[in-house]
């Protein structure tokens, strides 16, 4: 099992996030592809065009039923190099000398984004990438999807999505955590509960007794909106399993919002969140950013009741 990180940003030019480390290669890519279309007089995308990003899914309909604005990540190039770009067009550029000025504009931008990311640290913060294997993921993804005592249930809470839950049950509103009513089934505790002590040495004394599972759907917009978990109710940590698809998490500082991370979060991996990740910053997915249709998350937690003065 590797344990690692990726950061990653926006392309200038396409507007697909990207891993950093492959920005050069992708952003020339893109730049070729424009050269060819205008070669073969094709339409060529202006560079608004191509960064076009819907605000949100107003109108969507929800896995409730109800309409929901969702949560798309924004246009963080917006009064950079999109602007600068349209503004020169309008001076009367060639296409050549235009094309050439925005290459050279597109890699400033993107080594800028990079720039920018990897000055956001995420203290408390681990990934470790095939954690399971594709047939323990398959077993668990049918025993949550045939478990008709704790059916997938429509929700809003944090989102638009689907979810169930085992193990002890935090009460937000009481401020306390209420006894098991399902407790944590015998695929998760045996599959992924039963390694953690170890898989890192954060996980040696973790021992979950509560766990939820949500079901993503891009289609329907689903979507996990900004927050911070329960800070009392739950310990200081907090350990996400990502089954199906691949998806990008957003990280943002709740004091400092200019402090944000995007951390990629392949399929089987395990992330874990500790020290200042898990109470300084709120986690979120875009819809835009669920990397396939499905994407499936159980999430670990160890709960106890609030000690009161």
């Amino acid at each position: 099992m590797d344990v690692s990180g990726s950061m990653f940003a926006p392309c200038p030019v396409c507007g697909r996030t990207i891993a950093i480390k492959h920005a050069d290669a992708h952003v020339s890519a893109c730049v070729r592809l424009g050269e060819r279309a205008r070669e073969r007089g094709g339409k060529v995308p202006t560079s608004a065009e191509a960064r076009t990003v819907k605000e949100d899914f107003r109108g969507r309909r929800s896995h409730t039923g109800k309409t929901t604005t969702g949560f798309v990540a924004g246009d963080e190039l917006r009064g950079g190099w999109i602007e600068r770009g349209e503004s020169r067009r309008r001076k009367g550029r060639t296409d050549e000398e235009q094309s050439a000025e925005e290459t050279n504009d597109a890699f400033a931008e993107m080594r800028r984004a990079a720039k920018r990311m990897a000055m956001v640290k995420l203290p408390g913060h681990f990934l470790i990438e095939n954690f399971i294997d594709e047939d323990e993921e398959r077993r668990i993804i049918e025993f949550l999807d045939e478990d008709v005592e704790r059916p997938w249930r429509d929700s809003s809470f944090n989102g638009a999505h689907e979810g169930k839950k085992y193990g002890v049950e935090p009460n937000l509103l009481k401020r306390i955590v209420e006894p098991a009513k399902v407790p944590i089934p015998r695929v998760l505790r045996e599959l992924v509960i039963k390694k953690f002590a170890d898989a890192h040495p954060t996980l040696k004394n973790f021992s979950p007794n509560e766990c939820n599972a949500i079901n993503y759907r891009k289609d329907l917009g689903s979507v996990l909106t900004p927050h911070c978990d329960d800070r009392q109710l739950s310990s200081d940590l907090l350990v996400n399993l990502s089954l199906v698809c691949d998806c990008t998490m957003t990280y943002t500082n709740e004091k400092f919002p200019e402090k944000r991370v995007d951390v990629y979060l392949p399929r089987r991996s395990l992330q874990i969140q500790s020290g200042q990740t898990r109470y300084d910053y709120m986690h979120s997915i875009a819809n835009e950013n669920l990397h396939g249709n499905r994407r499936v998350s159980v999430t670990f937690r160890e709960s106890g009741v609030l000690k009161k003065p």
